[in-house]
């Protein structure tokens, strides 16, 4: 078939509307109606990872206003301190990074006075980034000038052993020897080669009209290359760091020019959703987002030092910017689990900002789905926020996903459903969830399918700026209550069979249907409907006055029985001058359920105050399953309104599985098909186990297992995404919180399925009941006993094991200050409420390279929730300052491997009470850090037997209902354990089978004893006078030497102290330790001293003594300890014996020192080899630091460059954190130049800045 006759035969259009939805919220159908209500005056906060400004349809407005029209970043992880400051000299200044900076001549700065910092490249790149740049700059840059060194290295090699083949000479075994150094130097850095971070510096000073800032992104100091721009806000600035990264930045300049903000983008999420909520293409209008006449303010929450993780310190920033802004709406596609939902400071502030400046605040409810109860927070728990679910069109499978089969409109199946805890309904609306548009510019990929609630909300975001813009035209106002309630109103809920109620919400948002209705229907302000109508529900003589927003009966004492719910509404007016308003209102509402296992009144009056009255559920008469029904209240004068307020009401009722055991055989699942299944857990139970067979003989199937078990106002629940192979079957362990109490089981078949299948499964509870959830032992107790029961009505096998993983040790602050923190980006708007920062110190050790954790356990797991705004930790070298790693308020997610060392640990906590802060000061941190090898507990039958190491406990025993037992785990031994005190971590598990083992276990601590071991009490030896008398002349002797070293000029009292001690080696050694630094002491005085000292000790009978492999002289203990002592003295004096000629003789080759006589020079080189000789026969330059920089340097000396470097790139990778390495690298740095090796050279100069930042610790 020719190509003429194919092009005819199909239909050659793409479904362009598919690749960012519009039509099905009625977008599209809304702008070719009405294309002047685009969300023109509408301003959208996008809160994310960070906006690319340079993204394709992120420029402008169709009427050619700028996009987007501000950029921050709330987290803190682009601030810079530059509250240093310093005068240009001759147009000169010298940056941070000690690089010289030239101003250019077109800078404008009347004062000549510039603020000074630094900013790090790993602070402004994400990971995948970073590791783009890796890749890219080792093969482009790095690779090619690393080989044609390393190629002309083993030339010369070559060269050298082309020669003649006689003897070599000393000198030239020397020179070969270090040849072969350098090849192994080039190739030991290929292997171990790090992308260097940048270092830029940053200049900002006020040009006598605003302030603005420069960022050295030449890295020469090249800054007449570089962009000066003003804050973004101000100019609509921003540029990019580099051709190869392609990464945008812009600026915001705070605190009179002392703290600078460098914006970047933590990741291309933000960009990706403010295109689809309003982004703007000229030229390809069907690209457009969903409102393309809206402008953005961009605020970054998602925290660099985090990995894009949203902080407590970036929402609230967030909004007090969008206040201080004016802005009426905003996106927030981010979300976590929460513990309890509606609670806790973030949320307190959103509220705030909706009831006070009027924002409608819009969020996805998470990607957790498909059982029951896992919306997220805020999305799906905060009471004034406008939750979004995502659907799939046949458009999008068409577009987007390229599905060979286009199935009906459908709910994702890992959207998020509702309810929340509480019994709100937990979404508000849906939205589809997916898009092809542009992410940021560093990604090199133009555009991206994404999807998620992440993406359903800037849809949904979109048509709500299409709809605000539209009324805004009209001159009609809408509070963000109205608003929603109209939104909920109008949705249309789809009648598919996969179109899901608890993921949809109220329904599929509708633009044009909303605007009619409050346009139309509600044609001015209606006081009623901008009323926050408060609706709480608490269950009398249930045991808890924690009040819900709706009703939710799951748990098996509530689901097979009538309940009476009490129900409180109380309304709220906000705005001023609504005196009258408030007294007036009066209204009389009728209430309606559909459903007959509820019962309510029918009639309420509703007044300016709160009104209660009860109601009934009776789910007695159900069938086992879930089911959503609500209360609603309509004005009896006015019903076409709409509901005043609607209460939720879920019901489940669980299945009971008296024989533990639940099985479905060849059951059909459509594509997107879920199926939930409630059950009773038995009595007993500990875990539940599912096994899923597939009946296809041909076709994989993808499919979703889910298990959720609700805990208080909590819920505990786990996912597993399973690809069955065809007649495959899979399992899978859930753990169980309680027993008596219901789980969900949900088995679904992936949204993106084609076909029908068939599978069969089964539900099987498992386990023995324990005496606890968790086990602590105590150093003290001879042993732990711990119960266990069977219920279950087959026996189980149960194999104990208790093995310990981590050592936990606390740490107490050892400095805390409260600060008064940014009086504008800090300030709550609108009542100008401060917040505070309390900053801890900890001072932390490791004493070995280890992964550790650390855990501020009253802050864990509470973000959104928590009563405190926010906590931030960042970890840094003791030393150098250099920041190594930080975390928030989920430690786990923040394990870091840390060398050897010492670290300073800085925590900030912030709220606006400073009495809430003060009794927090003495905070406690916990460190975990993981053991070298696990420990595992023996087990007995009996305490006696842990006492006397016998009858252990069979490694597995066959429990038969209705039995228990009972075994003991003995402390570890001492040897195993640290000598410090604290606790070690692991976990006990009852099973053989690692699966179960990985899903079901509890948590065992060990609690380690203060204190060492007491030594052996040995009676008081009488001392003679003449004894008596020696020890007291030998600690006069010692304590007058120890003062030697620390006075500014020791020669006259070292002088007057030779006269007495003059054969005492520690005398001059304390000497030359006080004067090492001191430069007006000639090397050759040291050399002089240092001979005398050395002529005190006989080196052969030291060298004798230690090659003694057993010797048997009766004082052979104390020969032993006086030869190691003699042994570090010769050490230290060789040591310093040979640095002080080295500093003679380099002297000398530069001239600085004029030797008349030859052979002197040339005896201080022969003594210098003989030091060195002598040196290396007493200690290993591999073993110590000392030792082998000084003989590096006589390598150096030598011109041995290669050895002299492979000595000192052995030391610099041993060291220790804490210790400062800065004079060792600069050591390293110039002996790469003399190999000429200006690539190695460059390379280490670039982590020396790094890791060596002048100025203050990063801000927080």
């Amino acid at each position: 078939m020719s190509d003429t006759s194919t092009h005819k035969s199909f239909d050659s259009d793409f479904p362009i509307l598919g690749l960012l939805p519009k039509k099905e919220t009625g977008a599209w159908q809304f702008l070719n109606k009405y294309p002047e209500y685009d969300g023109k005056n509408v301003t959208i906060g996008i809160l994310d990872s960070g906006v690319d400004p340079g993204a394709a349809g992120l420029q402008k407005t169709p009427d050619g206003r700028p996009k987007i029209i501000d950029i921050v970043d709330a987290t803190g992880s682009g601030d810079v301190d530059v509250s240093t400051t310093v005068e240009a000299v001759d147009g000169t200044i010298t940056g941070l990074s000690g690089r010289k900076l030239k101003i250019p001549t077109f800078w404008t700065n009347p004062s000549n006075v510039y603020h000074i910092g630094i900013k790090s490249s790993l602070d402004l790149y994400p990971k995948l980034l970073r590791e783009r740049l890796s890749t890219e700059y080792k093969k482009k840059i790095w690779d090619p000038q690393h080989r044609e060194k390393l190629a002309e290295a083993v030339k010369k090699l070559e060269d050298f052993d082309r020669e003649p083949s006689v003897e070599l000479s000393q000198e030239e075994r020397e020179i070969r020897e270090d040849l072969q150094h350098q090849i192994d130097v080039l190739n030991s850095t290929e292997k171990k080669y790090n992308f260097p971070p940048k270092i830029f510096d940053c200049v900002v000073f006020n040009d006598g009209k605003v302030w603005r800032a420069c960022m050295d992104t030449s890295c020469i100091g090249k800054l007449e290359d570089c962009s000066l721009m003003a804050s973004y806000y101000e100019e609509n600035q921003y540029a990019t760091i580099s051709a190869l990264d392609q990464m945008n930045y812009s600026f915001n300049i705070w605190n009179d020019g002392n703290v600078l903000e460098v914006v970047t983008n933590a990741g291309s999420h933000g960009t990706h959703v403010a295109c689809i909520a309003a982004g703007y293409f000229e030229h390809e209008p069907e690209k457009n987002g969903i409102a393309p006449g809206a402008q953005i303010v961009a605020i970054k929450i998602g925290d660099s030092r985090l990995g894009s993780m949203e902080t407590g310190t970036a929402l609230i920033r967030a909004i007090i910017h969008l206040s201080r802004k004016g802005v009426k709406l905003a996106n927030y596609s981010y979300g976590e689990g929460y513990l309890w939902p509606n609670a806790g400071r973030i949320n307190e502030v959103i509220e705030e900002s909706v009831r006070e400046n009027g924002l409608v605040f819009v969020s996805s409810a998470g990607n957790d789905g498909p059982a029951l109860g896992t919306v997220g927070s805020p999305g799906g728990t905060c009471s004034s926020i406008v939750s979004v679910g995502a659907y799939v069109t046949p458009e999008m499978m068409k577009a987007e996903y390229s599905l060979r089969e286009y199935l009906p409109l459908m709910h994702y199946t890992w959207s998020s459903r509702g309810p929340a805890a509480d019994g709100a309904l937990g979404i508000s609306i849906s939205a589809p969830g997916g898009a092809i548009t542009s992410v940021a510019n560093w990604t090199l990929k133009g555009s991206e399918l994404m999807n998620g609630t992440s993406m359903s909300s800037p849809n949904a975001c979109g048509c709500i700026a299409l709809i605000m813009s539209a009324l805004a035209a009209k001159g009609r106002h809408c509070s963000p209550y109205e608003l929603r309630r109209a939104l909920e109103y109008c949705a249309i809920n789809e009648s598919s069979q996969n179109f899901d109620k608890f993921a949809a919400g109220f329904g599929v948002v509708k633009v044009e249907k909303t605007f009619d209705y409050l346009h139309n229907v509600l044609s001015h302000r209606d006081i009623l409907m901008d009323i926050n109508w408060h609706v709480s529900v608490t269950m009398p003589k249930s045991g808890s006055n924690s009040p819900g927003r709706g009703i939710f009966i799951h748990e098996p004492n509530q689901a097979f029985k009538r309940t009476e719910h009490f129900v409180y509404v109380k309304p709220e007016l906000h705005g001023e001058g609504l005196e009258k308003e408030k007294i007036n209102l009066s209204v009389h509402a009728r209430l309606v359920c559909e459903e007959s296992y509820v019962k309510s009144p029918s009639h309420i009056e509703l007044m300016n105050t709160g009104r209660g009255f009860y109601i009934q559920v009776d789910p007695t008469g159900l069938e086992t399953g879930c089911y959503l029904t609500e209360l609603k209240a309509f004005d009896c004068d006015n019903v076409e309104r709409g509901p005043l307020w609607r209460l939720p009401i879920t019901v489940i009722v669980p299945r009971k599985v008296p024989s533990w055991n639940y099985s479905q055989e060849n059951i059909s699942f459509q594509p997107g098909e879920i199926r939930r299944h409630f059950f009773v857990v038995p009595i007993g139970a500990s875990y539940v186990e599912v096994k899923i067979s597939s009946n296809h003989k041909e076709n994989s199937l993808k499919m979703l297992l889910h298990a959720v078990q609700f805990h208080s106002f909590s819920t505990k629940r786990l996912s597993h995404f399973l690809s069955l192979n065809p007649l495959a079957t899979a399992d899978d362990n859930f753990i169980l919180i309680n027993d008596n109490s219901t789980i969900e089981i949900t088995i679904a078949r992936w949204w993106a399925s084609l076909g029908n299948a068939t599978l069969s499964y089964s539900v099987q509870f498992r386990g023995v009941m324990l005496s606890s959830k968790s086990f602590t032992l105590h150093a003290g107790a001879p042993a732990l006993p711990i119960d266990i029961k069977s219920y279950c009505p087959r026996a189980e096998e149960i194999s104990p094991n208790v093995t310990l993983r981590f050592w936990e040790q606390s740490l107490k602050p050892s400095s805390f200050k409260i600060r008064t923190l940014d009086s504008i980006r800090d300030c709550v708007v609108p009542y100008k409420r401060q917040i505070y920062g309390l900053e801890l110190i900890y001072k932390l050790n490791i004493d070995r390279t280890t992964d550790v954790v650390i855990n501020f356990a009253p802050l864990s797991s509470l973000l959104y929730e928590s009563d405190l705004e926010s906590q931030l930790w960042m970890l840094h070298d003791a030393a150098t300052k250099v920041h190594i790693t930080s975390g928030d308020a989920f430690p786990s997610g923040y394990s870091k491997k840390l060398d050897k060392g010492d670290y300073l640990l800085r925590l900030q906590i912030r709220h606006e009470k400073q009495d809430i802060l003060e009794k927090l000061k003495d905070l406690t941190a916990t460190i975990q850090l993981k053991l070298h090898s696990n420990i595992t507990l023996d087990l007995y039958s009996d305490t006696s037997g842990a006492l006397v190491n016998s009858r252990k406990f069979p490694s597995s025993i066959i429990l038969p209902e209705g039995e228990s037992s009972t075994f003991f785990a003995a402390p570890p031994n001492d040897e195993k354990i640290s000598k410090n005190s604290g606790r070690l971590l692991g976990s006990l598990t009852l099973s053989r089978d690692e699966s179960i083992k990985k899903a079901v276990n509890y948590p065992f601590y060990y609690v380690i004893p203060n204190g060492k071991k007491n030594n052996k009490s040995t009676p008081e030896k009488r001392l003679s006078n003449e004894e008596a008398s020696k020890i007291l002349m030998e600690a006069e002797r010692d304590c007058r030497i120890a003062h030697l070293r620390k006075l500014e000029d020791p020669l006259l009292y070292y002088n007057e102290l030779c006269i007495k001690y003059n054969d005492y080696v520690p005398l001059h050694l304390s000497y030359l330790q006080g004067v090492e630094a001191n430069p007006n002491v000639s090397s050759g005085h040291i050399t002089d001293v240092c001979t005398k000292a050395l002529d005190l000790i006989d080196k052969n009978e030291v060298l004798i003594n230690i090659g003694l492999k057993n010797d048997q002289r009766p004082d052979a203990a104390r020969i032993k300890a006086d030869t190691e002592t003699k042994k570090l003295w010769l050490i230290e004096l060789y040591i310093k014996f040979s640095s002080s000629l080295l500093d003679s003789l380099e002297k000398v080759d530069n001239d600085i020192l004029r030797i008349e006589n030859q052979n002197s020079i040339e005896l201080m080189k022969s003594q210098l080899h003989q030091s060195i000789l002598n040196l290396m026969s007493l200690s290993d330059s591999s073993q110590d630091q000392q030792t082998g920089q000084v003989i590096a340097r006589y390598a150096s000396y030598k011109r041995l460059y290669g050895k002299s470097l492979k000595i000192l790139l052995k030391i610099f990778e041993e060291r220790c954190a804490g210790q400062d390495s800065n004079d060792l690298e600069v050591k390293i740095i110039s002996l790469c130049k003399k190999c000429d090796w200006n690539h190695l050279a460059n390379y280490y100069e670039d982590w020396r800045v790094y890791k060596h930042p002048k100025g203050p610790y990063r801000p927080f």
